[in-house]
């Protein structure tokens, strides 16, 4: 998370779910709300899997509690990925 979002409350979560219709769904509801930023959509362009949201961490919550009991929409925070093998990728 950058430092800029830590000040003002705010931070990135990824956003995925089950199917991509229901994140489509999500996606169009959140973009009329004014406290979340959508980043970035992940996955093909007519079915995308993943949505990358800028937003309040109240508001991330909020979200995660309405969606925690259907398993539909997962939210977490968006955290920077780390090399697993000190930074040299080995043979697969």
């Amino acid at each position: 998370m950058a430092a800029d979002s830590v000040k003002d409350g705010r931070a990135r979560y990824i956003v995925h779910a089950q199917d991509a219709r229901r994140l489509a769904d999500f996606v169009h509801e959140i973009r009329a709300r004014d406290d979340v930023e959508l980043v970035d959509l992940i996955g093909p362009a007519d079915a995308p899997h993943i949505a990358v949201l800028h937003m309040p961490r109240a508001t991330a919550r909020e979200l995660q509690e309405r969606f925690r009991t259907t398993h539909q929409i997962f939210i977490e925070p968006d955290q920077p990925l780390s090399p697993l093998c000190g930074g040299v990728a080995g043979p697969l």
